[in-house]
């Protein structure tokens, strides 16, 4: 008998408390940059490893989600969150980087089933007008990681005078994974749940390998999931440069933590304007869409020429900054917009997503092509990190990306809207995705369609 606690709204806060745990030490130990390492090299390696092993679990992470089910899944995705942290507790015995590496690629293989499982909760669990409180509450809850993370580099390590983190803060960082652990265990299987209208959920079920790895192929082949190539690729292409460049590059330990805090704490206050604006009943879906890519737009060139000009300035000098100097007014700002960003512009590849594919049952093959394509950004990304690549063209390709993906995200809303429509129920054949256009591009396949094209 399931308790009637596990409603699914609060099977999605005990996802984001799972994301809030596996991030905060994420952000403990790495948000302050170079993995609180000496040596930057070290964690950009094994990011490097971490984003080429979500590369080659995007293959396969739909199909394994869907064998194990939700709760084994985010069991075995904590699981690999623990290793790696306790891998930095290692190393300060036993000063070797090959840990690291390891298991930070075991840390990709874990980052990609979480975000899976929890990427099909928010588009599957609740009703269409609920789903922006849904994405606002996980991405305040989940956004609450930074604070914690960087809360704990702060305390531990406040009259830290050197470059690196205290060992005390990997030892907590390890616990928390711990607890993430455990959270996974309250999870449980989607058919034991109802929407608030007493319907059922439908979630991917797993249907075989063969036929699992034919339904990724065949979602790669869709018209407009080529689209969102440019934005997904994006998604977590910015935090190299944001954590491991700018932040350990400029600033001393405390205020690279300090900069943590304000960054998630910018991005708890955009979650909560963001449930707001995309549940509006009398705002067109097109209204919504276009304005956050407006927004996303204005704050991107407005952080990354603030940063450019900061970088420039502090390289310069040869001084790091502190937040008790004036000189910290600047790089706030910036880790504020940062911080908004960062929530805002995933918040908005789910929303999206669910606009131009309202079908369930082939959305999960859909994540899983995209999410391969977010690895792929990711391990560029870090490489260029590690291969020390210069600020300046780290911003310039971050600054060109986001608004390159941003447009043509744009030209999808207009695409798949009509520019006053009423909110429809979620898979309606009439919920936005069967307005074609004169872009040429395929409607989103529906659920029947996939099933035909994978028997043929």
């Amino acid at each position: 008998m399931i308790p009637r606690f596990y409603t699914p709204y609060r099977q999605v806060v005990i996802a984001a408390l799972i994301s809030l745990c596996i991030n905060a030490s994420w952000n403990a130990v790495l948000g302050v940059g170079g993995g609180g390492l000496m040596d930057s090299s070290i964690s950009a390696r094994a990011n490097v490893a971490g984003a080429i092993a979500s590369c080659v679990a995007g293959l396969v992470v739909s199909g394994v989600n869907n064998y194990l089910g939700v709760r084994l899944a985010m069991f075995i995705a904590s699981v690999t969150y623990t290793l790696f942290m306790a891998s930095f507790v290692l190393f300060a015995y036993w000063p070797q980087p090959a840990p690291v590496v390891i298991t930070g690629a075991l840390k990709g293989f874990g980052l990609l089933m979480s975000g899976m499982i929890q990427s099909v909760m928010l588009v599957s669990y609740p009703q269409e007008a609920q789903r922006g409180s849904y994405l606002s509450t996980f991405f305040l809850v989940a956004s609450l990681n930074g604070v914690v993370g960087g809360a704990v580099a702060l305390g531990l390590n406040y009259s830290n005078s050197s470059r690196g983190l205290g060992l005390a803060t990997y030892y907590v960082a390890t616990a928390v994974t711990i607890v993430a652990v455990l959270l996974s265990l309250l999870l449980v299987s989607p058919r034991y749940l109802t929407k608030d209208d007493g319907s059922p959920i439908v979630v991917p079920k797993f249907q075989g390998w063969r036929r699992e790895i034919r339904l990724l192929f065949r979602a790669a082949r869709d018209g407009p999931l080529v689209l969102f190539i440019p934005y997904f690729a994006i998604t977590r292409f910015y935090y190299a440069y944001q954590f491991n460049g700018f932040n350990f590059t400029l600033f001393t330990i405390r205020t690279r933590a300090i900069n943590c805090i304000v960054y998630y704490l910018s991005s708890l206050t955009s979650s909560y304007v963001l449930g707001w604006l995309l549940d509006r009943p009398h705002w067109s879906r097109r209204f919504r869409g276009l304005t956050l890519l407006a927004a996303i737009l204005v704050m991107v060139l407005a952080s990354y020429v603030g940063a450019l000009a900061i970088q420039v300035h502090g390289q310069r000098t040869g001084r790091l900054v502190d937040f008790t100097q004036v000189a910290y007014l600047g790089p706030l700002a910036v880790f504020m917009q940062w911080g908004a960003l960062d929530a805002v512009i995933n918040a908005f590849s789910l929303w999206a997503l669910t606009l131009v594919f309202p079908h369930v049952e082939s959305l999960d093959h859909h994540l899983g092509f995209l999410f391969l394509v977010q690895s792929i950004g990711t391990a560029v990304s870090w490489q260029l990190d590690a291969a020390q690549v210069s600020l300046l063209a780290q911003n310039l390709v971050v600054i060109g990306m986001t608004v390159f993906g941003s447009l043509v995200m744009a030209g999808l809303v207009i695409q798949y809207t009509r520019p006053a429509e009423a909110i429809q129920p979620f898979g309606n054949d009439d919920s936005g995705s069967d307005f074609s256009g004169d872009f040429g591009i395929n409607k989103p396949y529906t659920p029947n369609q996939v099933d035909s094209a994978v028997n043929s």
